[in-house]
């Protein structure tokens, strides 16, 4: 597990030297059998381990991380490759290392091949913008190629710096022509909206490239030429033709329109070679004057209509406005000569003078209101000295011709007195409304009537008639509503005293007939007639009350007699009747009667009291017979029922009879509660004698509450009983218990010895159950059902355990191992599980199979380190390798075994090292170099792979793949390449992407002997054109130059090689480079 770990750390590309090296010392410790060191050694090399993971982990997330501020700070979208590296984080916190590391080579991919797709749509954007650079071309282009090579070698950051650099020259270049281009579409736009027309098309480019231009995209903004041109002329045409309309509308209207027709003649020349910048701003301007022009007739226009029809509506409010007719007639003049300026001060002129003479008559109107509105408001009580004070002023004003200010306070004091006097009026109909739902028997149809004309009056402003009828109908009805409340005053008074003898049980028909009568007449609203009525019941309800109370007195009087006939005690009676004729002398009618009705209701009770007193003594002495045992408590209660009732106190006999009763029940409902309470005592004490536990208090308890039951003290005798059940339970309890904590133990012991305690464990759980429920003896039978289960499958294990170990130190035995001290621990576990000490016999039973155990794995590491020496010697033996040094270790070893073991299994790991690292070193190794021709997009070149086999084995089968942005066709197979042999392969490449492309070639060989395979790779750049590059040409020099690589001088005649970018370098120095330094295209293969 150690050594697979250390290969996938390392396939990682985790160091893991450090930890291999506390490998070597745990193996040196297992074979000196020091299992502490070996134990020590190997937590140290986990430990290692884990240190170098995380000391990749965290090199590799700044390596990512670096990627990604590179990237973020150009603005890519980097937020997968930012999850995953925060997940490798997370696992690294959690140190899950291996995770981490997979988790930040996904992060590092995935963000490579977003800043490849980012960096590729930059470049694109810098060689849209070579056709506008003008003679820089070739600059941009340098600066181009060192993007692209940046971005082939994953050297993001000097991508990014080629990048700005670009982006900065472009912008240095274009920005102005950028600007003129977006003004232009700008000014389009304005038009269109001045002039009405949609700018659906262009508004969305405008608000574009307005924005990449904020954005320092100049060169986004240069690539969009073509279509704002295209939009430009379109919306040109139809701007001229809506500026044309303008001026036809205006020339139509008698407007000059010369200098609007040349600047329009102007813009469409410019318009026509597409000089927008000088074209837009002449069609602005045409419009702009035509705009003016026609406004300044609408506004004279509208002007002169407003005077008009201001001064038709003072002439309908009879204003005399001849004079303003005459200024208005003079304006229409002029706005027919075209003299706008002077038809609108004119028009303004008459208007103003309409208004004066307007405000003048409504003044003279309004003061007039005022003086018959206050009128109005003094015969309705209304005092508003301040409103006077305003219609004087208003008058004052007036005369003083200040016509503003007069109809301001006459219309102030005129609103005023309006409000107040429509406030009072309706006031006033309120209260008269209120009046009349108050009155009954009123003819409301009268009343409404008058009410619904005061309505109407108010509401078509006619104060003074609304004032006249809102007074009388205030009288009336005030007039009416006094009588009938001293009507129904008088029938509320005799409808008292009829309700006050009715409440005595006397009968007044004379009264009542008298007043229904009067109720009548009330309703009927004859409020007279129902006085008089009322006047003559009052006279007859008091004769018919004295007579009906005088009646009932006597027929008391006749009650208390016969009563004091039968034998009953009437004195309290009696003394209550002559109350009663004290209050009817007094006139205390009321009083009267219901004391003669208490009278009579006292010498009832007296003779029923005195029969309940004597039938309850009676039953209680018959109960206390019948109950056959002593009851203290309810003789002691009957003996005083039976003095109260012979001492005539009937109520305390009742009393105390009816307590006597209570009292018996409570004592058969305490002696049948006693009894059921010895039941379940006595069974609780034979459940204790039953399961073993001491139950001689219990005995005790049981004894005294018999006897405090045959003395009738039920409550000690209770007590008593509730005790012994008290006490019992806790004993009974705490001893089935403490037997559950015992099967407990062996239960556990079951667990950890792996075997199924589920039938005990259902029978304590059962036990559980019946010791909450009190059920003592089932649970008793329970724990020990289940101690029974779990001490049978607890031997059944042991015994099985225990045959186990004898085999295998029996075992040992024969393989010559020393086993006595095994047997001495077996012969301990027998007689430990004798004992029932199961878990110490478990122990001694381990203790024994590991002493057994160590032996066997030590000597099954000797023979399999042996058995692969052998086999790896005989195997390299087969092939030639020298394999003495292996042989002679591993005699060494079979000599040692007999001696030590752990020297002998040191000796024969050496062995099988030796001999792995001779066979290890027979192995091949491929080296390669890849040349490639000039090399077109999407066309098929020659490509020569030289190969050298720099190992000691002969590599067969070999098998080349090229990965990378290129196809390859015609790649041969190699049969075998000897030990330092070359071998050359010929093959095409079709390259699938333009630029400097890296190519990796993949060699795959195998070992003759075991086949074992090797991979090895080689990278190579290739030069990728997007269309045929030209050939560099031999020529003789013409002119005096410099080489650009070794910068010597070039004279006349000088055989020179010329770069398709027309610099020239000597032969000799283009053959030694191969490519030019500056366009970085290929100096090979030259054309004559």
């Amino acid at each position: 597990a150690l050594h697979r770990a250390f290969a996938e750390a390392e396939a990682r590309g985790v160091d893991a030297k450090a930890a291999r090296r506390f490998a070597e010392v745990a193996r040196d410790a297992y074979q000196r059998h020091d299992l502490g060191g070996l134990e020590k050694a190997i937590d140290s090399a986990h430990e290692e381990l884990r240190k170098s993971e995380r000391e990749e982990v965290m090199r590799t997330i700044e390596r990512v991380e670096f990627t990604l501020t590179v990237g973020e700070q150009r603005g890519a979208d980097l937020s997968e490759a930012s999850k995953r590296l925060e997940d490798a984080i997370v696992a690294t916190k959690a140190n899950e290392h291996r995770r981490a590391l997979d988790l930040t080579a996904q992060a590092q991919a995935n963000a490579e091949t977003t800043l490849q797709k980012f960096i590729a749509d930059r470049v694109t954007t810098l060689r849209n913008a070579l056709p506008h650079v003008a003679d820089d071309v070739g600059d941009l282009k340098a600066i181009i190629l060192r993007a692209d090579a940046g971005l082939a070698s994953r050297d993001f950051e000097g991508a990014f710096k080629s990048l700005d650099e670009g982006t900065q020259f472009v912008e240095q270049r274009t920005r102005a022509t950028a600007e003129k281009l977006i003004s232009s579409l700008g000014l389009t736009i304005q038009l269109e909206v001045d002039l009405g027309l949609g700018t659906e098309a262009e508004e969305p480019l405008f608000r574009e490239l307005n924005a990449s231009l904020t954005a320092g995209r100049i060169a986004d903004v240069l690539a969009s030429r073509d279509r704002v041109q295209a939009l430009l002329e379109a919306a040109s045409e139809k701007l001229l033709a809506q500026v044309r309309a303008r001026i036809a509308q205006a020339q139509g209207l008698r407007i000059d329109v010369g200098d609007m027709t040349d600047y329009v003649n102007r813009a469409q020349l410019a318009v026509s070679v597409q000089n927008f910048a000088e074209g837009l701003p002449l069609l602005k301007e045409a419009g702009d004057r035509a705009s003016r022009a026609t406004a300044l007739y609408r506004q004279a226009h509208d002007a002169l209509s407003s005077a008009a029809a201001f001064i038709a509506d003072a002439r309908k409010r009879n204003v005399d406005v001849a004079k303003v007719v005459e200024t208005l007639v003079d304006a229409k003049k002029a706005f027919e000569r075209l003299d706008y300026t002077q038809t609108i001060e004119l028009s303004a002129r008459a208007k103003a003078e309409t208004e004066k003479l307007t405000v003048l008559y409504s003044s003279a109107q309004k003061i007039l209101s005022n003086k018959e509105r206050m009128e109005v408001a003094s015969r309705l009580g209304i005092d508003a000295p301040h409103l006077r004070e305003t219609a004087a002023e208003a008058k004052e004003a007036m005369k003083a011709k200040d016509y503003d200010r007069a109809l301001a306070l006459a219309s102030r004091a005129d609103g005023e007195f309006g409000s107040l006097i429509r406030e009072k009026i309706a006031a006033l109909l309120t209260t008269s409304e209120s009046i009349v739902g108050a009155v009954e028997g009123v003819n409301l149809a009268t009343v409404n009537e008058e009410t619904i004309r005061a309505h109407q009056a108010l509401e078509a402003g006619e104060f003074s008639r609304a004032t006249d009828l809102a007074l009388h109908l205030r009288d009336t009805l005030e007039h009416l509503k006094k009588q009938g409340e001293e009507a129904d005053a008088a029938i509320k008074r005799v409808g008292e005293l009829v309700a006050d003898a009715e409440a005595m049980n006397l009968e007044v028909r004379s009264t009542a007939a008298l007043l229904e009568k009067a109720e009548r007449a009330y309703k009927m609203g004859h409020f007279e007639e129902a006085m008089d009525h009322a006047a003559q019941a009052e006279v007859e309800v008091s004769r018919e009350r004295d007579q009906g109370i005088a009646a009932m007195m006597q027929r008391f009087e006749d009650s208390i007699g016969r009563a004091k006939r039968d034998g009953t005690d009437t004195r309290s009676a009696e003394r209550l009747f002559e109350r009663s004729r004290e209050f009817f002398r007094a006139k205390k009618y009321r009083q009267a009667l219901a004391t003669a009705l208490q009278s009579e209701a006292e010498a009832e009770r007296v003779a029923l009291q005195q029969g309940m007193a004597a039938q309850a003594v009676a039953t209680i002495e018959g109960k206390l017979k019948s109950l056959g045992r002593p009851a203290p408590s309810v003789d002691r209660v009957a003996e005083e029922a039976r003095r109260a009732l012979a001492g005539g106190d009937y109520v305390k006999a009742l009393d105390l009879a009816i307590r006597a009763s209570d009292t018996l029940a409570d004592f058969r409902a305490a002696f049948e509660e006693a009894q059921e309470v010895r039941v379940r005592a006595t069974a609780l004490r034979q459940t204790a004698r039953e399961i073993g536990a001491e139950a001689e208090k219990l005995d005790k308890f049981v004894q005294e509450g018999d006897d405090a039951l045959a003395m009738g003290d039920v409550e000690s005798a209770k007590a008593s009983f509730s005790q012994c059940l008290e006490w019992g339970i806790g004993l009974l309890r705490a001893q089935l218990r403490e037997s559950l904590s015992k099967a407990d133990e062996l239960v556990a012991t079951c667990r950890r010895l792996d075997i199924d305690s589920t039938p005990a464990l259902n029978k304590l759980s059962e036990a559980r159950t019946q010791i909450d429920a009190e059920n003592f003896g089932v649970a008793h039978a329970c724990i020990r059902d289940g101690q029974a289960v779990a001490q049978k499958a607890l031997g059944a294990r042991l015994n099985k355990t225990l045959a186990e170990a004898a085999e295998n130190v029996a075992h040992a035995k024969k393989l010559g191992s020393d086993a006595r001290s095994a047997e001495e621990l077996l012969r301990q576990a027998n007689d430990q599980v004798a004992r029932g000490e199961y878990l110490a016999a478990l122990d001694a039973v381990g203790r024994a199979v590991e002493r057994v155990e160590s032996a066997k794995v030590v000597e099954k590491r000797f023979i399999d380190l042996t058995f692969k020496a052998e086999t790896t010697i005989r195997n390299g033996k087969k092939y030639g390798i020298d394999m003495r040094a292996a042989e002679r270790r591993l005699s060494e070893s079979m000599e040692a075994r007999r001696r030590d073991m752990a020297e002998g299994i040191k000796a024969a790991e050496d062995a099988y090292r030796l001999a792995w690292d001779a066979v290890e070193a027979f192995a091949p190794n491929l080296k390669g170099s890849l040349e490639v021709g000039p090399a077109q997009l999407n066309e098929p070149v020659d490509a020569t792979l030289t190969l050298e086999n720099v190992g000691k084995g002969l590599a067969k089968d070999v098998r080349i793949r090229v990965l990378g942005d290129a196809e390859a066709e015609g790649v041969p197979e190699i049969t075998a390449i000897r030990a330092h042999g070359k071998e050359v392969v010929k093959f095409r490449l079709k390259m699938t992407e333009p630029g400097s492309i890296p190519l990796a070639v993949q060699l795959v060989s195998h070992r003759v002997f075991d086949d074992k395979e090797y991979v090895q790779e080689t990278i190579a750049q290739v030069e990728v054109a997007e269309t045929p590059q030209e050939r560099p040409r031999k020529l003789l020099a013409n002119l005096e130059s410099r080489c650009p690589i070794c910068k010597g001088a070039i004279k006349k005649g000088f055989k020179v090689l010329q770069c398709s970018c027309g610099r020239d370098f000597h032969e000799l120095c283009a053959s030694r480079v191969g490519r030019c330094p500056v366009c970085f295209r290929p100096l090979g293969n030259p054309a004559e």
